[in-house]
């Protein structure tokens, strides 16, 4: 019995150490060889680190090239001026003119060269 539970004792100790060993994979580390680069763990004194050596020979921290290829590229979303496209939609021409301030604005050029300002003619109509 007593021999019983030592094995059962040791196979219960066992079983916890293999499941303790078993480890997630580093992202960076995977991101790094799957882009055809070296993973190398380098000591300093504020502890370790990962560095990825690229194809090139350029050392770079792995989590830094992680992340920057993580970056999401999202288009910008342009919202139109609203006075500029009833200007346009009004047969007008839009466009956008410097002052010797060095100020910029819109004007709306409309039915035979009538100058006026956009907002005032969107603010007029509307």
């Amino acid at each position: 019995m007593k021999t019983l539970f030592i094995v059962l004792t040791g196979f219960v100790l066992s079983a916890g150490a293999s499941s303790a060993q078993q480890q997630i994979a580093n992202p960076a580390a995977v991101f790094c060889i799957e882009q055809g680069g070296d993973y190398e763990i380098v000591q300093e004194a504020e502890g370790a680190r990962g560095d990825c050596i690229l194809a090139d020979g350029t050392r770079i921290d792995a989590w830094q090239f992680y992340r920057e290829s993580q970056v999401v590229d999202t288009p910008r979303q342009r919202m139109a001026n609203p006075a500029a496209v009833f200007c346009v939609e009004q047969g007008g021409a839009y466009r956008i003119v410097t002052s010797d301030s060095g100020d910029q604005y819109g004007e709306c050029v409309i039915m035979v060269e009538r100058v006026v300002d956009a907002w005032q003619f969107y603010r007029e109509n509307h």
